[in-house]
């Protein structure tokens, strides 16, 4: 990763964070606060930019990173799950896939458009 990279002006000044270095400080200081440094961590992996920049971060924090979970369901793309996998499978961290499709169709049963 990185050593170090200047946010944009927006996240300057609507986030109050200025750069990669103020955010891993944050991160940290936050799971320090929350007594959850040792903690067992799961993270939810969609394979997109977004989660996958989190895991990237949790593993470069040192932060105990023991499961990556990415939900599938009968309309997913393909490729979502495998970024996930080709992500979990880079920071060495073993995931899951779990099928809600049941749960959708249960929960969206009779709603507008179902």
């Amino acid at each position: 990763m990185k050593e170090n990279i200047i946010f944009t002006e927006w996240t300057r000044n609507k986030r109050h964070l200025s750069d990669l270095k103020q955010l891993k400080r944050d991160i940290l200081h936050n799971f320090q606060e929350h007594n959850a440094l040792n903690k067992k961590i799961i993270s939810m992996l969609s394979g997109g930019k977004d989660s996958s920049t989190a895991l990237a971060l949790a593993k470069d924090l040192g932060l105990n990173v023991v499961l990556a979970v990415h939900f599938v369901h009968k309309w997913s793309w393909s490729l979502s799950k495998e970024q996930a996998r080709r992500i979990a499978n880079e920071f060495e961290v073993p995931i899951v896939f779990c099928d809600i499709t049941e749960d959708l169709k249960k929960r969206t049963n009779g709603a507008k458009g179902g």
